[in-house]
């Protein structure tokens, strides 16, 4: 389980935390290993964000659960190579709250365009 958000001071990952504890219960999962940041994704030096990248290159994760998929990036090059390069690893991606699972091509396509709309709206944000 990955949450982020974007400052330490005034946010919270009480309520992503709350609702991915719901979808585990949901789909009985049991054991999981939780990763949280609370840093900016402009950047993918996160501390925890590079501690899940070490589990997953080692092969002790196969399932990465995100409240949204802008959790995990906030640009679309960074976060399609990210995505990438875990379904090449054989891992799964599933955003709870846009109901989506990016296993196989269609996932793969619709991560993309989400990661498009989360730079247009940082981009926005900046403006």
């Amino acid at each position: 389980m990955y949450m982020r958000v974007s400052s330490p001071k005034g946010q919270k990952t009480d309520s992503q935390r709350a609702e991915l504890e719901a979808w585990l219960k949901r789909h009985h999962y049991k054991s999981v290993l939780w990763f949280e940041d609370h840093e900016s994704a402009t950047t993918m030096q996160r501390t925890a964000f590079q501690r899940l990248q070490a589990a997953i290159f080692a092969g002790e994760i196969t399932t990465v659960v995100v409240w949204k998929l802008d959790r995990l990036a906030r640009n679309l090059k960074e976060g399609v190579n990210v995505l990438a390069d875990w379904c090449q690893r054989g891992v799964r991606i599933i955003a709870i709250t846009q109901q989506i699972d990016l296993s196989g091509p269609v996932g793969h396509l619709i991560a993309s365009l989400l990661f498009g709309i989360a730079e247009i709206e940082l981009q926005h944000a900046k403006d």
